[in-house]
């Protein structure tokens, strides 16, 4: 049976003088994955705000985009993205299994 897992991407440091190559890395990368069966939908997203309690300001923290992939398992999302360029800046991308009611 499938599940529906969202894969979100957290940004490493990325040397100035490595950025562009990077990010043409990064939409190469994301391409190949949207060609596979198992890809639904990815995102990339940019600066916002965040919303709290305190009210509205910049968003925190490093997300940079997400993707929804129907795979059989956990182990199976995580093998989708172990070549995702940004793991070797310190980059990381977390699996989360889609809760089912």
């Amino acid at each position: 049976m499938a599940m529906r897992v969202l894969l979100q991407y957290l940004a490493g440091e990325v040397p100035e003088a490595e950025r562009a190559d990077n990010v043409a890395a990064l939409w190469a990368w994301v391409d190949d994955l949207a060609a596979r069966p198992e890809h639904v939908l990815t995102v990339a997203v940019g600066e916002g705000v965040r919303v709290s309690a305190d009210g509205v300001g910049p968003a925190a923290g490093s997300v940079f985009g997400v993707s929804v992939v129907d795979v059989a398992d956990l182990d199976a999302a995580t093998a989708l993205v172990r070549d995702w360029p940004e793991l070797a800046y310190g980059g990381a991308v977390d699996a989360r299994p889609e809760l089912v009611r």
